[in-house]
């Protein structure tokens, strides 16, 4: 079967994040703010499992299709995410906004054993290497993260449970157990059916009208394509729930992918019907490693170098990015070795990746500190550098794809915010500059 890439994806231009897509044998979504912080985060696809039929491939439902499939999909899901499946623990979905906290006694209860509670619509929790489930054909997942109290929560928010205001609850429940402070949350709403595919009738507007300030519902509810019917922005909706408990607007995650206009890759309701499976919402801590305790200064240190590498074209720069196995887009760039210089690393990185030899240019270098899991810090350095020899051709096992991208092409490309900021300082240096190196 084709591989279904990022060309082939719908993506909503004027949403104001972008997912990162992994692609590969089983594909999923993640949020680039939650793979900085080393979150288990994900929502996955139709691709990838084992299943038949209109329930085509990846069935994660929990109540059609026999158990021995199911769990097998789950098995190659939690393998694609590196978590154990054994950890995993279910919703159990009934369009409530009961949301119950999970502890370490909770896991496997969905795929691998019973559940001993129903019409939980919401979980939180604070257990490392549990990884929370929702379950999702066009409704929204809401992603909650405390990286104070190092607590998480995940949710899933149909029009009922948006009426019902269920990002506010899950908030407050992780007020309740953890001492959560809304400021300090970062929230994610994910994958699910646009506006411009949810048509609703006028019990369902009303129901929004009675629940929404009358000034939010102008960004809420629009006219329809029928008399009688109208247009719900759900994103829009669950943002002004998340805004009204007290989560900063710069803080807010908010899909850029549409469930129905993604329906070769994403199970709909509305495309599909009842005949169909249903995809997964995960979201869990990094399971801590057990070691002895040391000293706050010997954490374990890593330290990555490479380039923005640019060319000149008849149409102005060009830029070197590469997507990595992971799926965001960045620049070359590897691990230190030996007692390789700064420099020699990026070079050598440069030529393994994209077969590229380089010149450097003087005065340009620029470094960030990030930590990649608990207890591991990293630091990235990069330089400035032009090709001097070789043919672009990237490394298969190590990239998925590489290319030359414009100036305005590559500042929307690249995934996360901190290699943007050194991208946008590299064209700064260079507007500024003498190109000699």
């Amino acid at each position: 079967m084709r591989e279904f890439t990022e060309k082939d994806l719908v993506r909503k231009k004027d949403a104001p994040s972008r997912l990162v897509y992994h692609g590969g044998a089983l594909p999923y979504f993640s949020f680039a703010p939650f793979d900085e912080r080393g979150l288990i985060n994900a929502f996955t696809t139709k691709k990838g499992g084992i299943s038949t039929g209109y329930f085509e491939e990846l069935d994660l439902g929990l109540s059609l299709e026999p158990m021995e499939i199911l769990r097998e999909n789950y098995l190659r899901a939690a393998e694609a995410l590196d978590v154990d499946p054994m950890k995993l623990v279910s919703s159990w979905q009934t369009h409530t906004t009961n949301v119950r906290r999970m502890t370490a006694e909770d896991a496997g209860k969905g795929p691998f054993r019973n559940r001993d509670y129903k019409d939980v619509d919401g979980m939180v929790t604070d257990v490392p290497g549990l990884t929370l489930v929702t379950y999702y054909a066009d409704c929204v997942p809401l992603y909650f993260y405390d990286p104070v109290h190092r607590a998480i929560g995940l949710s899933h928010s149909g029009w009922k449970g948006t009426v019902g205001r269920m990002g506010e609850k899950t908030v407050r429940k992780m007020q309740e157990c953890f001492g959560t402070d809304p400021k300090e949350l970062l929230a994610g709403i994910g994958p699910s059916i646009c506006r411009g595919c949810y048509e609703v009738s006028e019990d369902v507007a009303e129901a929004f009208r009675q629940n929404f300030p009358m000034e939010e519902c102008g960004s809420i509810l629009f006219t329809g394509k029928a008399p009688g019917k109208y247009q719900l922005d759900l994103w829009e909706a669950n943002r002004r729930v998340m805004l009204s408990a007290g989560i900063p607007a710069e803080n807010i995650f908010v899909t850029d992918i549409c469930t129905k206009c993604n329906a070769d890759l994403l199970y709909s309701h509305r495309v599909m019907g009842t005949k169909r499976g249903i995809q997964a919402a995960f979201f869990g801590l990094p399971e801590e490693k057990k070691t002895e305790e040391k000293p706050r200064d010997s954490r374990k240190k890593q330290k990555s170098c490479g380039a923005v590498v640019f060319r000149d074209t008849d149409s102005g720069r060009a830029f070197l990015l590469v997507r990595q196995r992971k799926g965001h887009w960045s620049f070359p760039k590897g691990h230190v070795e030996g007692n390789e210089t700064e420099a020699e690393t990026a070079g050598r990185e440069i030529r393994e990746e994209t077969a590229l030899g380089v010149q450097f240019f003087p005065g340009f270098r620029r470094e960030y500190t990030y930590e990649k899991m608990p207890g591991v810090w990293k630091t990235v350095v990069f330089f400035l550098a032009k090709p001097c020899g070789g043919t672009l051709r990237f490394q298969k096992e190590e990239l998925l794809d590489a290319g030359w991208f414009t100036e305005k092409e590559a500042g929307e490309q690249i995934t996360f915010e901190r290699d943007r900021k050194i991208f946008r300082e590299a064209v700064e240096f260079l507007n500024g500059k003498a190109l000699v190196p």
